[in-house]
């Protein structure tokens, strides 16, 4: 009878490179439907204001988004940290 082992660390470097590749291609398919929504919504007549600075918004609701934040500060950062 033969049994099958695995290493835990081929395990681990495959789960990696699976979790890395379902991360490009979600990353991808997102971006392409969002340009795909986009055009549908333009095509429509729907004016979209795309908005290069956000920094004028930010610094107009940064009090209020410190209210709305008490207690999960590490969350919200985490969550800014993943448009990066």
């Amino acid at each position: 009878m033969q049994i099958l082992t695995f290493h835990p660390t081929i395990c681990t470097l495959k789960s990696y490179y699976a979790a890395d590749y379902a991360a490009d291609f979600n990353a991808n398919l997102s971006a392409s439907k969002e340009a795909e929504v986009l055009d549908e919504l333009k095509a429509d007549g729907v004016n979209v204001v795309e908005v290069e600075d956000k920094t004028p918004w930010q610094d107009a609701v940064k009090d209020v988004v410190a209210n709305a934040i008490k207690g999960n500060e590490d969350l919200y950062q985490k969550i800014l940290d993943c448009d990066k």
